[in-house]
């Protein structure tokens, strides 16, 4: 069994509240939700790099400096345009293909960051109508397991989603369908993953 694992830990490392953000509407005052996943994910890491123990706020800010870092760093997250337009070609792909790409070049990339000791931000392709674009998301790879005999690979993950939790994707290399191979143990549809680029900011970050 082959395994890679670095020193990111999900209860420490990780923000504290969940990826739920919401904001009032000037006119009639409604509040919309929204998420900041490759924020939380990228932010997360340049603590994580800089060395500097990560905020501990339990609630999710909806405004201050470390609500708006988690906005500049979602949007560096879709290195407008072209993570976007990435993300949209990912998404026009048949299932077969993204297997193919992602058990192929982007599992060998996640190899060689995590063998470095370095997590790395996925990009989780859920949906396939190009409307569904903001319910993909972002988590950061921090240990592989892989089973050669059982030919399963475990990937173990910090979910903004859930905070404090270790998530996880498995992948079943002698399933017989795409639906088969690719899942996450919360349950939720994966049609593929590709490594984000992703760049430490060791200045400027918030400290509460």
């Amino acid at each position: 069994m082959a395994s890679f694992c670095v020193p990111f830990h999900p209860d420490q490392h990780g923000f504290a509240f969940p990826n739920r953000f919401e904001r009032a509407l000037r006119a009639g005052g409604r509040k919309i939700s929204y998420g900041l996943c490759g924020g939380m994910c990228f932010a997360a890491l340049d603590y994580w790099h800089a060395g500097i123990p990560i905020p501990a706020v339990g609630e999710a800010p909806q405004k201050g400096p470390l609500w708006a870092y988690l906005v500049r760093r979602q949007i560096d997250s879709l290195s407008l345009p072209w993570g976007v337009l990435c993300i949209l070609w990912w998404m026009l792909q048949c299932d077969e293909r993204l297997l193919e790409w992602t058990l192929g070049r982007e599992l060998a990339r996640l190899r060689v960051h995590l063998a470095r000791g370095e997590p790395a931000v996925l990009v989780l392709v859920r949906k396939v109508r190009l409307a569904s674009i903001t319910e993909n998301h972002q988590v950061v790879a921090i240990a592989l397991e892989e089973d050669e005999l059982a030919r399963e690979v475990m990937i173990r993950l910090y979910d903004p989603n859930s905070p404090g939790e270790a998530g996880a994707i498995v992948i079943h290399r002698a399933a017989s369908t795409p639906e088969e191979a690719l899942c996450e143990v919360t349950g939720e549809p994966l049609r593929g993953f590709y490594v984000a680029r992703y760049r430490p900011r060791r200045k400027g970050l918030p400290r509460l």
